[in-house]
């Protein structure tokens, strides 16, 4: 009996070490899992940027891979009159020295519209196309007039401004009044038959 009771003694104290132990064990684990959420939570998180946006380059390439570049003849849009003329159409006429591909123009317009442009040639060209413009400065496109002047030929650019609000018809802005009619280099010249309200006319060779 006596045998028994110690057994039953000595079986409970160690029940009562090993959870102790196990406690122990606990109690380090959290400790140590405390340790490392504290540690993560120390090192700093990286910063947020917003993702660079791709310079977008405008391709002066045709589809058949010629015009690599182009290059600008007439007033420039910073040469602008302080004090212009306010103009509803503007005409232009073309010597190309070689063969050339007229590529865009620049208007300054009182308000919104369209512009009428018109080409004509002594090849026959006759091509036309509206384009929307805004108040202020406005790019044109020109590759929808099929825009290939051949050398030797003569050429006539003529934009005309259409109302498409109220009846209101936008005004160009030109610059008569502190710029010369005519241009040239080595490839092509130009002549404005009446009011310098293009600029920026660039083009290629072909």
């Amino acid at each position: 009996m006596a045998n028994r009771e110690s057994q039953t003694t000595v079986n409970y104290e160690v029940k009562e070490i090993a959870q102790e132990q196990g406690n122990i064990q606990d109690i380090y684990k959290n400790q140590n899992q405390d340790t490392e959420e504290a540690e993560i939570e120390k090192e700093p998180k990286p910063k947020y940027t917003e993702p660079e946006e791709a310079e977008v380059v405008e391709s002066t390439s045709t589809s058949d891979g010629k015009c690599p570049s182009s290059v600008q003849i007439g007033l420039s849009s910073i040469k602008k009159c302080k004090s212009t003329n306010k103009v509803t159409g503007a005409t232009m006429t073309i010597n190309p020295k070689a063969d050339i591909q007229l590529k865009t123009i620049t208007v300054f317009a009182t308000d919104v519209g369209n512009l009428k442009l018109t080409l004509t040639g002594t090849d026959g060209t006759n091509e036309s196309l509206e384009a929307y413009i805004n108040p202020g400065k406005s790019q044109i496109i020109l590759s929808e007039l099929y825009a290939y002047l051949k050398k030797g030929e003569k050429y006539t650019l003529k934009a005309m401004a259409l109302s498409i609000r109220d009846g209101i018809v936008p005004k160009l802005e030109s610059s008569n009044s502190c710029a010369g009619k005519s241009y040239r280099n080595n490839n092509i010249s130009i002549k404005f038959n009446d009011n310098v309200a293009f600029y920026n006319i660039r083009y290629c060779l072909n």
